[in-house]
């Protein structure tokens, strides 16, 4: 039996273990929670620095930058087709913050040493946006072609920016120092092929988009974990070569069609301004009759631009911007206001 004393003890004993067990957890607690805010915190920094280099590389059109990377951090940028919106998160982080007007493309998360900047302006043919194309120095983008025609030629040569592209015959040893490789080819993945055959232990840990050109037919693939296993996601009909780097330039499919229906909804809304200014310049009395035909004109083709029933449909703004720059032109060398 033990005596009331020994009870006591052993009673309190206890007692003070779990108390300081519940201090203990109780502190565990309280670090983990400053620690998640002062990372989320530092995220938010993080985020909103390239936020800030991303504006800075879109005030100044046609430019390259190459910058250090911010904090080994790496970057993932989005883009959603419900509500059209963009934004910017760090790999691991619930932080996410949006792009607003910016049009950003990249083929996959941003982790290398240098981060790799080009600022491409769109114009249909007046100016509606700049679109930043991103990658990294873990990527490169490689033309494999063994008979390098013609057309994947001249995207080579017109490739924008100085991401120093590769193309055949170069599969070597070199493709070993990147995580990322974009393929352009104007065939589809095939493994029989000796040349991929033989090179396929330099890419199979790799992540590898497969982007197959037909003219303005352009197939996306995309390697899976399953081996020797390339998934066809889908393919898309491209307005002109310029909308092919977009797509060379994004992480999947999926990116390409929103940021493909973001630019599509700029062009269309400032197309409508546009449009009023037509209308306005030939509803005044101050403008010569000889102008005044080429405002009445461009009024209906604006109209086609904008689109209402077209939802994502870019051919009607492909279809008109031509006649619209010239008639701008016209303008021009009959002295009358500009339409943009």
């Amino acid at each position: 039996m033990f005596k009331k004393g020994q009870v006591n003890e052993q009673f309190n004993w206890i007692f003070s273990l779990l108390a300081g067990a519940i201090i203990l957890m109780f502190f565990i607690f309280v670090i983990l929670q400053i620690k998640g805010v002062s990372e989320s915190k530092l995220a938010v920094e993080v985020i909103n620095s390239f936020d800030g280099i991303l504006a800075g590389s879109e005030a100044s059109p046609n430019t390259f930058n190459n910058i250090d990377s911010i904090n080994s951090l790496s970057f993932d940028v989005d883009c959603r087709i419900e509500g059209l919106s963009s934004y910017m998160s760090i790999l691991g982080d619930d932080v996410k913050i949006p792009l607003g007007n910016k049009i950003v493309f990249s083929p996959g998360i941003i982790n290398g040493k240098k981060i790799k900047i080009y600022n491409d302006p769109i114009g249909v043919p007046f100016y509606v946006a700049n679109s930043l194309l991103i990658s990294d120095s873990e990527t490169i983008f490689f033309f494999y072609d063994p008979n390098f025609s013609t057309e994947l030629n001249k995207i080579y040569e017109d490739f924008p920016g100085n991401f120093s592209p590769m193309k055949f015959p170069l599969i070597d040893q070199s493709l070993k120092s990147y995580d990322r490789i974009v393929v352009i080819s104007d065939s589809s993945p095939d493994l029989s092929d000796a040349t991929l055959d033989k090179s396929w232990n330099l890419i199979k840990k790799k992540n590898v988009n497969w982007i197959t050109i037909d003219g303005l037919s352009t197939t996306f693939f995309k390697k899976t974990k399953k081996d020797r296993f390339f998934e066809n996601l889908g393919t898309v009909s491209l307005p002109n070569q310029e909308f092919l780097y977009y797509l060379i330039f994004s992480k999947n499919l999926d990116i390409y069609k929103c940021n493909f229906a973001r630019i599509t909804e700029k062009t269309r809304n400032i197309a409508s301004i546009y449009q009023y200014k037509a209308r306005e310049l030939y509803k005044s009395k101050f403008i010569q009759e000889k102008c005044k035909s080429q405002y009445l004109i461009a009024t209906d083709y604006f109209t086609q631009m904008i689109g209402e029933n077209q939802g994502k449909n870019f051919n009607p703004i492909q279809h008109s911007s031509k006649s619209i720059g010239e008639i701008n032109d016209v303008l021009l060398k009959m002295s009358c206001p500009l339409l943009y």
